[in-house]
């Protein structure tokens, strides 16, 4: 027969470690290098520090149920007395704690399916704002993403990747730090991974501007899109990533071109999240779409004259008028306005 004991035992003793890293990184106390060397050393770690995180967010919301309390005051008990006769006392007093988090998070997330039977942990929704309004969505690990009006995205988060499709607008990336998880953003054929880190992502006239606030990011084209064969026949060259460090922006024209990686106005990226729109020497065709994300009375533009007018400036997000009357009184600009509903700006006669 055989003796699945030694096995059994290897496997508590795994869940235990797996347990006190997942304890020391919820307090803030982890080195993450040192997390990432344990989870890569071996397939077995990650699964078990996966088990043991997808437990604990099970319990998550639920956490004060009088079923869980319980389970859980019940699962520490039994954990110390079975740590007891096996390890005795100095052994217990080094892993007993690691252990009844081990099996109690298993145990009460077995009572958490009855309480709350979706996967808190797995999210595929589509997020879409409208003109003038703004959200904030806060995933299941604490990231944060801020979408600007107008902005549209799908959101998958799952146990080994969380990834977003931004499909138009702008949105601001706060990410917790997950080594078990990359967090990807794609928009158009450009892939921005992050771990860790602030960045912004917006999607104007075609163009991809990706700006980083904290910590790094490596933004790469689309290896599938970047390497289909062009109209004359020839394989197009797939651009190498590029990272990028704090107050860095790249721009990706809508060819897919990159232009140089530029220092940031930070200010001026994030001006949206105060209700503010601030330019600098901004093409007005990109300030204007900027600005009907905002509002429900439409600025378009007459002809390709008033389109090489660059401005500079800030205005209240959803103030058209006050936007619409700085072109006029600076530029040779005049606005036609229609029903209240529309605004048409463009050369002004002679």
């Amino acid at each position: 027969m055989t003796n699945t004991k030694p096995d059994i035992q290897q496997n508590e003793t795994l869940r235990e470690t797996a347990a006190a890293w997942f304890l020391r990184r919820r307090d803030g106390e982890v080195d993450e290098a040192a997390l990432a060397d344990w989870l890569e050393a071996d397939p077995s770690h990650a699964r078990a520090y996966q088990e043991i995180e997808r437990a604990w967010g099970v319990v998550g919301e639920q956490a004060t149920a009088p079923e869980l309390v319980t389970a859980r005051r019940d699962a520490l008990h039994r954990v110390q007395q079975i740590n007891q006769r096996r390890w005795g006392a100095a052994r217990r007093k080094r892993t007993g704690w690691a252990a009844g988090l081990a099996a109690a998070v298993m145990i009460a997330a077995g009572a958490a399916w009855f309480l709350q039977p979706a996967d808190p942990l797995t999210d595929n929704d589509v997020y879409q704002t409208g003109i003038g309004e703004q959200r904030v969505i806060t995933l299941a690990d604490n990231s944060r993403i801020s979408l600007d009006a107008q902005t549209h995205l799908r959101i998958d988060y799952g146990d080994r990747a969380r990834r977003i499709e931004l499909f138009n607008g702008q949105a601001h990336f706060d990410v917790a730090r997950d080594v078990l998880r990359p967090f990807s953003v794609h928009a158009g054929d450009q892939t921005v991974v992050a771990l860790g880190t602030q960045f912004n992502v917006e999607i104007v006239d075609e163009q991809i501007l990706v700006t980083l606030l904290e910590g790094r990011v490596e933004v790469s084209a689309d290896t599938a899109t970047s390497s289909a064969q062009s109209s004359s026949g020839s394989v197009a060259v797939i651009p190498e990533p590029v990272q990028l460090v704090p107050g860095q922006q790249l721009v990706i024209a809508s060819n897919g071109i990159r232009e140089p990686v530029i220092e940031a106005n930070v200010q001026r990226t994030v001006s949206w999240r105060q209700g503010k729109l601030m330019f600098e020497d901004e093409p007005l065709a990109d300030a204007v779409a900027r600005v009907n994300r905002h509002s429900h009375i439409r600025v378009q533009l007459a002809n390709d004259a008033v389109n090489d007018i660059k401005i500079s400036g800030v205005f209240d997000a959803g103030d058209t008028d006050a936007f619409v009357d700085a072109v006029e009184s600076l530029f040779p600009v005049e606005a036609m306005r229609r029903d209240g509903q529309s605004i048409t700006l463009r050369a002004a006669s002679d």
